[in-house]
């Protein structure tokens, strides 16, 4: 009799918490709605960000020629087969 009587008591709390949780939910979201406008976009920073995304994403290229800065001339690097890198010094034209 005791098992039966604490199995009512936990359904009957069982539903009441949810039956009120779930209707004190529903007018929250229909109070929120209530109060919800359009809002404009501005569709040109709208595709200054998208283009601004897209240049984010692509990859940045290494230049294969760079300057020495301690003697003025370039230095070219190549990969080769062997996967060492062969340095070149070309005199700077004046």
């Amino acid at each position: 009799m005791g098992v039966l009587l604490l199995a009512s008591l936990f359904t009957y709390y069982f539903i009441y918490n949810n039956i009120y949780t779930t209707l004190a939910d529903a007018n929250a979201v229909i109070a929120l709605n209530s109060q919800i406008g359009g809002e404009t976009v501005d569709q040109g920073a709208y595709e200054k960000s998208l283009v601004l995304l897209a240049t984010k994403e692509t990859p940045y290229i290494i230049p294969t020629t760079t300057r020495d800065i301690f003697r003025n001339n370039i230095i070219e690097m190549y990969e080769t087969k062997a996967s060492t890198t062969t340095t070149t010094t070309v005199p700077a034209t004046p």
